[in-house]
This record gives C-alpha cells, structure tokens and sequence, in this order.
C-alpha cells in the first residue's frame, strides 16, 4: 500500500521497486550510504526471488516453489545472456511466475496441445527463438519428463519479443 505521509523520509513500495525509476531511486540511496553497487543489484534480485516464490506458493498444487523458481531464472538467464540483454524486474517476475506455473501445467497435463504454431508463417526471429527454445527447456523436459509445447514457447515469445528485436 501506498502511505502519505509527513514525514521527511523516503518511503518506497516494494512492488514499485521493479519499476525503472523507482529501483534507481532505491539503488542511488543505498549507494549515497556506502553500499556498492553489486549489493545493491544482489537486494533487488533478492526482492524479485523472494517475490516470484511467495507469488506462486498458494498456486502451485504439487511443485516445491522454491525449486521451480530457480528453475525459472536458469531459463530466463539463458534467454538474457544469447540476446545480451537484461530484462527489467518487472518482466523477470512476469517470467518466473509464468515459467513456473507452465512447468506444473506441462506435469500435469501430459496430451499434446492442438494449437499448432505454423512455422512457415513465422519470421526468421520467431524460428530463431524456438530453436533456441527448445535447446534452453531440454533440461527441464528431462528433469520434469515434460514436453514444452510450443504454444507455450509462443506466449513467452510473445512476453520478451519487444526486448529482444534485432539482438541476434
């Protein structure tokens, strides 16, 4: 919840912290009291951890969170270190919570999905993206014996492709 106040202090809402201008507010505090920049980065990666977890605990019905989360940012790093690119907080949480409770979907719903993506209609960016897709969540599949479908591919696609246009 948002507080107004008198005070002369700086009060910050944690969920604003994944927003750009808020996490360099906090970021350039912390600095101007001594801390360095890495622990600066460490609290919010902290922040976005603690928060995906405690997101999806009451969603997950068989799931450790705390296992799928790490999970989740195994594949998301994946996707920022091909694309060189850091993805802001707020879309790392967005794929966290999406990555995690798709895994549990892929569990437990093991039939084929029938929406079939046309690969002839993609852009050669989208056919890049699943190629590297599908090498990111073979991990996964094995760990799980799962298959990522790839309307799921499509959806994250679909979450990160303003961020990774022209990056390859």
């Amino acid at each position: 919840t948002d507080i107004n106040h008198d005070l002369d202090i700086e009060i910050i809402n944690v969920y604003s912290i994944f927003d750009k201008n808020t996490s360099l507010k906090l970021q350039s505090i912390l600095l101007s009291i001594g801390e360095s920049y890495e622990a600066c980065k460490l609290l919010i990666d902290r922040l976005l951890q603690f928060l995906s977890i405690e997101g999806i605990r009451g969603r997950l019905q068989i799931l450790n969170p705390n296992i799928v989360i790490e999970d989740s940012q195994d594949i998301v790093t994946h996707y920022e270190n091909f694309y060189d690119v850091k993805f802001n907080p707020r879309l790392k949480l967005n794929l966290y919570m999406h990555l995690s409770l798709m895994i549990e979907r892929m569990i437990m719903n093991h039939t084929s999905s029938d929406n079939l993506i046309k690969k002839m209609a993609m852009t050669s960016q989208e056919r890049d993206f699943f190629t590297l897709s599908n090498g990111i969540f073979k991990p996964i599949e094995k760990k799980f014996n799962i298959e990522i479908q790839p309307y799921e591919i499509e959806l994250i696609y679909q979450l990160i492709k303003d961020f990774i246009k022209n990056k390859n």
